[in-house]
């Protein structure tokens, strides 16, 4: 279910963020502005789907379960250093 979960976001530097399925949505929707250090993980880290993502899990001890088809880092969410999102159309 759709906001009843977390997903996890893994730093390149070690630090592991939870955040609710539906953070994209507040973001987009709602104007949240995550913590910096949150949005340069999602953009640094190992993308959801990955090999490497579902390694981190598994280290953790979680499991995970489909419910949807894995997310991709595509290019119309992208981290800007300065902290503002920038929307590009592909």
């Amino acid at each position: 279910m759709l906001g009843g979960s977390e997903i996890r976001v893994f730093s390149p530097r070690g630090q592991i963020y939870a955040a609710p399925t539906l953070i994209y949505h507040y973001i987009n929707t709602h104007h949240y502005d995550p913590p910096e250090e949150f949005m340069r993980a999602l953009y640094e880290g190992p993308a959801a789907g990955s090999r490497e993502y579902f390694e981190r899990l598994k280290g953790l001890g979680l499991e995970w379960t489909r419910t949807s088809s894995p997310a991709t880092k595509t290019a119309w969410f992208r981290f800007e250093p300065q902290g503002s999102q920038q929307q590009t159309h592909v």
